[in-house]
């Protein structure tokens, strides 16, 4: 059973009793902008106007409309029952 714990960094989704993810404070996010007709993608960035600008030569070049934006951000590990990462010492995993 999935649990969602509210951290200092944002919510963290584990699994009860055991460890879940906390978004890491400060780490980069990367976002890529995919084409939804032939899976294109414009280059790794958080910078809006360059993805505005892809995506327009994107769909000039090859008539495709619709585009979804994939975002990625660093997760850390952390134990359930201890609270937010750095809390609680060593994850152990046994399953």
């Amino acid at each position: 059973m999935s649990t969602t714990h509210d951290t200092p960094t944002g919510p963290s989704t584990a699994v009860a009793g055991g460890p879940g993810l906390s978004p890491v404070d400060g780490a980069p996010t990367v976002r890529v902008i995919q084409c939804a007709g032939c899976d294109a993608q414009s280059p790794l960035g958080p910078p809006l106007g360059e993805f505005a600008g892809w995506v327009l030569g994107h769909a000039r070049l090859t008539g495709h409309r619709e585009f979804q934006q994939v975002t990625t951000e660093l997760l850390h590990m952390v134990d359930a029952d201890a609270g937010p990462a750095g809390a609680g010492g060593p994850v152990s995993w046994s399953g």
